[in-house]
């Protein structure tokens, strides 16, 4: 595999690779259920949108909110502490 033999051959060190950060994990969980809630999708098909668009249609949510009074508001979650 290696070209030169003097050069040790380490395995890889998996805990550097993808972090995934529970706070984000956590707010694109909520952003996702209220996206539901406010008939944006249904689950089966938001649970497979990438990222990017959960944000975009998110943020149309945030200005229809402000908008329309008919669109359900956002709910109060509670202040809790991820732990990691």
């Amino acid at each position: 595999m290696l070209s030169d033999p003097s050069i040790k051959q380490t395995p890889p060190d998996w805990k550097k690779g993808k972090q995934i950060d529970p706070n984000k994990a956590l707010k694109l969980k909520r952003m996702r259920a209220e996206l539901v809630a406010a008939s944006c999708g249904s689950a089966r098909s938001v649970s497979k949108w990438p990222e990017s668009k959960i944000v975009e249609t998110y943020k149309r949510l945030e200005q229809l909110r402000a908008k329309d009074t008919v669109v359900p508001q956002k709910p109060v979650y509670p202040q809790t502490v991820v732990i990691h």
